[in-house]
């Protein structure tokens, strides 16, 4: 209800000023509170919020941490249990303003993959030692590419956890990336308008004489996640551009428990071309690429965003981990991997301390193409 209440007066003059004031104070706190740890060296903002772009009630705080290079499992424990904490507190807990949070090591934000992969997003250094963030924009096929994983992300996960009006600013956030003009109030509409636009930015890159399928399922969304178990991602063909009024509909698997066989994606002829070629091979450069960046600057974050009534070592960012692994060793740009990746953790098992830090090492040591 407080969140529905902030999104409904966020242009109210005096209240949009204080709920400004209020996301301030929580960054500052937050800073203070992780700054503690001496393992942290740098805290950055990420995304719209770097931008100064954020809609109070729509917009979370997205933050990135750097971490010593050294730091140990127990170290990591620690920085994850704080941050759990500070994010389920009284009243975070009722409006959960901080979002997503990566964690990188120096040497992360030192390599040259840091800046393929910064460059698709807006940072702001808030606190500590500098971070070099190349200027450089993506070039178009990437810029494609990247687009179209959040269309794909945005509309299946997002769709399970946003509400109404949340959904809305992000259909206009990515309308206005794809030169959109005018977007719908109705997010059905906004929808299709967005399938239109996909079509027409997606028809250079593929073959009008390729055949497509009227489906494809796949254990991934795009090279942006892992692969494996527990997602089962459909993309649907549509014609003359109808979608159903249920297209928001999630489908439940009791053997997993969890909002992860996804809403589909209703696609046109070019976009279901695209998602059976890059999308659907791992073996395509760009989209290896993409995935060892994905997996590198975003695994220690499985973390902190993943949070059950478990605490931070859960079976749910166990599994998480899993699919990580699982997508470095099927990554044609990682051939020498040789690690056994473990099974799932199904619902009703438990996963001890022991089997945490043993992924955590593992993935640690993982060296990357440029470093080898």
């Amino acid at each position: 209800m407080l969140q529905e209440f902030v999104q409904a007066t966020h242009r109210v003059p005096f209240l949009s000023h204080g709920y400004r004031i209020f996301y301030a104070a929580v960054l500052n706190r937050f800073i203070a509170m992780v700054r503690k740890h001496a393992a942290v060296e740098t805290v950055m903002l990420k995304g719209s919020y770097a931008r100064n772009e954020h809609v109070p009630g729509m917009s979370d705080i997205d933050l990135a941490i750097v971490i010593r290079d050294n730091t140990t499992f127990d170290e990591m424990c620690e920085i994850a249990n704080s941050i759990c904490s500070f994010k389920q507190g009284k009243v975070l807990s009722k409006c959960p303003i901080v979002g997503e949070i990566e964690i990188f090591t120096r040497a992360d934000v030192t390599s040259r993959m840091f800046q393929a992969y910064g460059r698709r997003f807006s940072w702001r250094v808030v606190s500590g030692q500098p971070v070099a963030i190349t200027n450089c924009s993506s070039d178009a096929v990437e810029k494609v590419w990247a687009q179209f994983g959040k269309f794909a992300f945005f509309h299946t996960v997002a769709r399970s956890i946003a509400g109404p009006k949340s959904l809305l600013h992000r259909d206009s956030g990515l309308a206005n990336a794809l030169g959109v003009r005018e977007v719908s109030n109705d997010h059905l509409q906004a929808y299709i308008s967005l399938v239109r636009r996909f079509e027409e930015l997606l028809a250079p890159f593929v073959s009008a004489d390729d055949p497509y399928p009227k489906e494809f399922v796949a254990d991934h969304v795009g090279p942006f996640t892992g692969c494996g178990d527990m997602i089962k991602k459909q993309y649907i063909l549509v014609e003359d551009f109808e979608i159903p009024e249920n297209a928001t509909e999630i489908v439940l698997d009791a053997a997993w428990s969890e909002c992860w066989f996804l809403p589909p994606s209703f696609v046109g002829p070019n976009a279901m071309r695209f998602v059976i070629g890059p999308f659907g091979d791992r073996g395509n450069r760009m989209w290896s690429e993409m995935n060892l960046q994905t997996v590198r600057y975003q695994w220690r974050g499985g973390f902190l965003n993943n949070v059950t009534s478990e605490g931070f070592l859960s079976r749910y960012a166990y599994n998480d981990l899993v699919r990580l692994m699982r997508t470095l060793s099927l990554n044609s740009l990682m051939p020498d991997c040789d690690f056994e990746v473990p099974a799932m953790v199904r619902v009703g098992e438990k996963v001890d301390r022991a089997g945490f830090q043993e992924l955590y090492e593992v993935l640690a040591s993982v060296q990357y193409p440029e470093e080898q």
